[in-house]
């Protein structure tokens, strides 16, 4: 067998033995995969009484089937009045499922996206949209991320990394 060298293009660039390494240095492994980002977009302030929406975003999503992920909030201070399916999972005019189960009480709330096309959400878009009241004074109250479980259209599991908490001053 004979492998090509792909180091500084074409040019100049001669058959040797796939055996033997150039330099006599052993091949490295590819580097793995950067996880996939999420982010928030939304406001860092907000009055008691306000009405706010926090987006959840993701900029590159190749392949994307599903998602599902779980979001934490400070019930004593936002009461959840709705969370709102994105465009993510909806590209190509696919439909998808999208399930959300809300618990006011504990400050959690299950998000699960599948798409039903084939192939995945290939492009970025917004995954959803979290309505909150505001119920109480705070001078900071954090909306996590936590147990993003994603695969793609092959059934591989895709890695995440989860956005920093979304923090929010909240003045009477």
């Amino acid at each position: 067998k004979v492998a090509l060298s792909s180091s500084g293009g074409t040019a100049g660039a001669r058959a040797q033995p796939a055996a033997a390494p150039r330099s006599g240095v052993p091949a490295r492994a590819a580097p793995a995969a950067q996880p996939l980002a999420l982010s928030w977009q939304g406001p860092n302030q907000a009055k008691v009484g306000d009405r706010i929406s926090l987006t959840l975003n993701m900029p590159v999503s190749p392949g994307v089937e599903n998602l599902g992920f779980l979001v934490g909030f400070d019930p004593s201070i936002l009461k959840t009045l709705d969370v709102v399916e994105g465009e993510l999972m909806k590209q190509g005019n696919q439909p998808a499922n999208f399930t959300k189960t809300i618990d006011q009480a504990s400050g959690q709330i299950l998000v699960d996206l599948a798409g039903t096309g084939s192939g995945g959400a290939s492009m970025g878009g917004s995954v959803v949209t979290l309505v909150f009241e505001v119920t109480a004074a705070a001078p900071q109250s954090q909306i996590t991320v936590s147990r993003i479980a994603s695969t793609g259209a092959g059934g591989e599991a895709l890695a995440f990394a989860a956005p920093e908490p979304h923090t929010l001053a909240v003045s009477q």
